[in-house]
């Protein structure tokens, strides 16, 4: 990353100042005021709003008996509100209580831009449907990735995503500076917003009594497997609708969805379904009761467990998807398993309409819930590489 390097000295002045801000952010990063014989690097500011705190993490000594280097770069990487690529830019003031302070700046406009190696699920891809609570998944996408209702008044706001460490993830600042940090602050999805870039098909939920938690008590509810972020459904009563016309069943379609089992042993784990009636329960569910323990996929008549063998507790990333070379088959992974195929069968007329919910409510979602990806025809990647690039960031398996 690029790095501003600042020299202030006077031979008659008595102090020296330097303020920076953040024109893209509306922010203030720091105010400090040294004595001006005092090493800005090594010694304690006289009076300090910030600076201190910046220094730590982006401020490293100089070449020369004076000289800092400031990483403006790395902080709006980890503090911007930007889409990688494009220019944020500052104000660097300084002055002196003397005419005789020679510094390199007075107040210049300094322009950086951040770039990352971010791994993007939908970089050269299309989707029919992207929702994540924890990543952004497509570089065209600049929105929000959810909009949140606060426990304290019931008001709703976007939540963005963030570039930190070299991620683009929810902004969980963002997030708790709206809901609150305090036992009894609580955050409730209502809109996970497509990423796909169509601009439609969003999922939201406008029934305060469905919508699941993302924020309990002030704290970012995260899945105990991945340790991201994800909403939690209870089995009962939560799930999302998909806006506008939902997404046409297609031969061609793949899901994959990442989720954890984490709460309790007994109910549903459920992708994205349909309300229609039919033989298209969803892109997958999985009956976890009792004794019973089946991966079932929506194209698979009767219902295929999938999976014999394979210990069905924890974190998993989950992809079912129709051969479109052989429509008779539908395949299924779970966290790099291959699956036992399924038989294919299918009505045509039914879309997919639904998040955390079978047709008809015949099963909800039950535990933590991160991310659902539908893909249509023109996919692109395989089904290994899909899994690859999920499991890199989640960490499931």
């Amino acid at each position: 990353m690029g790095l501003t390097t600042l020299n202030i000295v006077g031979s008659d002045a008595i102090s020296k100042t330097l303020i920076i801000y953040s024109n893209t952010e509306a922010e203030q990063l720091f105010s400090a005021t040294w004595n001006i014989a005092d090493n800005m690097f090594s010694d304690n500011p006289t009076t300090d709003t910030g600076w201190t705190a910046f220094k730590t993490t982006y401020v490293t000594v100089g070449t020369g008996a004076n000289n800092i280097n400031i990483d403006l770069t790395q902080w709006a990487a980890d503090n911007g509100t930007i889409v990688g690529g494009e220019p944020h830019s500052f104000t660097l003031t300084s002055y002196c209580n003397d005419d005789s302070c020679q510094s390199d700046l007075n107040s210049i406009t300094e322009i950086v831009y951040v770039t990352s190696n971010w791994d993007y699920l939908l970089a050269d891809e299309e989707a029919d449907l992207a929702y994540s609570d924890a990543r952004l998944l497509n570089p065209d996408y600049t929105g929000a990735l959810i909009k949140v209702r606060r426990s304290s008044d019931n008001t709703e706001q976007d939540i963005p995503f963030v570039l930190l460490n070299d991620e683009y993830v929810l902004n969980e600042t963002n997030l708790l500076a709206f809901v609150g940090t305090s036992n009894g602050d609580h955050g409730y999805i209502t809109k996970r917003y497509n990423q796909s870039g169509s601009g439609v098909n969003h999922a939201s939920q406008t029934s305060m009594s469905a919508q699941p938690p993302i924020v309990v008590d002030g704290v970012v509810l995260k899945d105990p497997e991945s340790d991201r972020p994800a909403h939690l459904c209870d089995g009962t009563n939560h799930f999302f609708d998909i806006e506008d016309s939902g997404v046409n069943v297609s031969r061609s379609n793949l899901n994959v969805s990442v989720f954890s089992d984490a709460v309790g042993a007994n109910g549903f784990r459920v992708g994205i379904g349909t309300s229609n009636n039919g033989v298209v329960p969803s892109t997958w569910y999985w009956l976890i009761s009792g004794s019973t323990s089946k991966l079932l996929s929506v194209y698979a008549t009767p219902s295929v467990e999938h999976f014999t063998s394979l210990v069905k507790t924890g974190g998993f990333i989950c992809i079912t998807s129709a051969d479109g070379a052989n429509p008779a088959t539908v395949s299924a992974r779970l966290n790099g398993v291959v699956g036992v195929d399924g038989s294919y069968y299918i009505n045509e007329s039914s879309v997919f309409n639904r998040l955390d919910s079978t047709f008809n409510h015949y099963a909800r979602h039950k535990g933590y819930k991160s991310e659902d990806v539908l893909y249509g025809t023109s996919r692109v990647k395989t089904e290994a590489a899909i899994e690859t690039n999920v499991n890199d960031f989640y960490q499931m398996f």
